[in-house]
Order: C-alpha cells, then structure tokens, then sequence
C-alpha cells in the first residue's frame, strides 16, 4: 500500500506541469495560494513567460491590495511580468443584486477580462485552487471550469496546510496570513451590494485589526452584525474592554446589535 504523497514530490510534480505550460498567466491576489504558484512558475519559466494578474477592485480591501503589491514587490520584482486591471463591482451585470450565484457571477466577469487584457491566446490562465478548495462550496470554481482555466496546485493534491509549509520554506512574507476573501462574502444573498456597505465592512474590519484582531470578519444581517474572530481571539474580545469598544463602534455606524460568533475561523 502506498504511503502519502510528500511535499516535495507534489511541488516537483507542480514544477513539470507549469514547464508543460510553456507561457503562464497567474490570477493573483497576494494570498499564500496564488503566491505559492507564482513563485513555482517563476522557478520554472523565464520572466517573459510568466504573467501575474492582479485585480483591483472595491470588492477588495486596501489592506488585501496592499498586501499584493508588497508581495510582488518584495518576491517577484524582475522575475515575472505583471498586469493590473480595474474593475468596478456595481457595473457587473447581475451581482450588485446578489443573488445566491453572486460568486459565479462575478468569478466568470474578472477572469473574463483577464482572458481579455491578456490577448496572447498562447498564454495559459491559472488559478490558486488548492485541493482542499475542491471540499467546501465554492461557487466561482464553475467559473474557473467553464474558462477552463488550469488549477495546478489542485491537480497536484496541495492542500491549504502544505501550501504555507512551502510558503514558510521560501520565507514568503504572506505564508501565515490568515485567508481572505471578497467583502461581498459578508453580506447574505438578497442584501444590495454597494460601494456604501462594502465601505462600512471594510472600516469595521479595519478597526477589529487595529484593536488586534487579525483575520476577523464582520458579517452584515438585518438589524444586527455578526463579528468572527480567530479562535485565539475570542477570549480576549470577551475578557477586556475591547469588547465594550467593539459594542460602541458598531453603535457609532449603525452598524445594528454586534453579536460574537462562538466558532472561531
């Protein structure tokens, strides 16, 4: 019976793929997965077969961005070639509704335009699904299929754990940073998604992160927000006055009766 499949046999089994590719173009977030394979491909390819796309956009907090233009700057500055497109939520058809296929929706627009900016039908488009992705509900990897958009780090079984065990290897400054994911994903389905609300979830996310919680999420219901917060976290929210602050601040921007989801992220 054959034993697990280690690390360093995925990653070469990674590395042989992307030499396949011959010319790449990475979506890039400035996430562990995206960076993970960007840097894998940089290995592999010369700078001018390797493109990182990179989108900016309101469904994505200064901070993310921020994050992603360190990223390239600290790790991939004269490795790889980078392509930045703007997008403005609201003028994708049939997401400022969100209805319950808001991700799909949006996953088919952005990658949509990167196929579009990038021209070259020679260049091969990856995303940073990870096998563990293939677990959860994730709506946007249909999206992913119907482009037919290559996912490297799942077909060579790299899972979230392993991903940050390579990023930790390679000293990548976003190995441990928590996961993220659009501010539209804190709003429930029927709610409008605006600049206004994507705006206040942005600020009070901020605002968890200044008082020195990383990783937290503020999600929007009706009349009342729901604050997620590292299982590490939870005690200390409960036990200081931070959570007297929190209450307050909610208050202050009506943001509705803050409750503390007891499941830590």
């Amino acid at each position: 019976m054959k034993g697990p499949i280690s690390l360093d046999h995925k990653i070469g089994h990674l590395r042989a793929l992307l030499v396949e590719l011959k010319s790449v173009a990475v979506a890039f977030s400035g996430g562990i997965d995206s960076t993970v394979l960007l840097d894998n491909a940089c290995k592999v390819l010369p700078p001018g077969k390797v493109l990182a796309c990179n989108v900016d956009s309101c469904l994505v907090a200064r901070s993310g961005q921020a994050l992603a233009d360190k990223v390239l700057a600290t790790h991939f500055a004269g490795r790889c070639g980078v392509l930045r497109i703007k997008e403005d939520s609201e003028k994708i058809s049939g997401f400022k509704e969100n209805p319950p296929e808001r991700c799909y929706i949006c996953k088919l627009h952005i990658y949509t335009s990167i196929l579009k900016a990038i021209k070259d039908e020679q260049v091969v488009l990856l995303d940073g699904t990870n096998s563990d992705d293939m677990m959860q509900d994730r709506p946007g990897i249909r999206a992913v299929r119907e482009k037919n958009i290559k996912t490297p780090l799942e077909q060579c079984g790299l899972t979230k754990k392993e991903i940050r065990a390579y990023g930790r290897s390679r000293n990548l400054i976003n190995a441990d940073v928590p996961s993220n994911s659009c501010l539209a994903t804190r709003i429930p389905p029927g709610i409008e998604i605006n600049n206004g609300i994507l705006g206040t979830i942005e600020a009070a996310e901020e605002f968890l992160l200044q008082q020195g919680f990383k990783g937290s999420r503020v999600r929007m219901g009706d009349g009342h927000t729901i604050i997620e917060l590292s299982e590490c976290d939870i005690e200390r929210m409960l036990a200081s006055d931070k959570r007297r602050a929190t209450v307050e601040y909610c208050e202050k921007y009506n943001l509705g009766v803050p409750s503390l989801k007891l499941r830590g992220r």
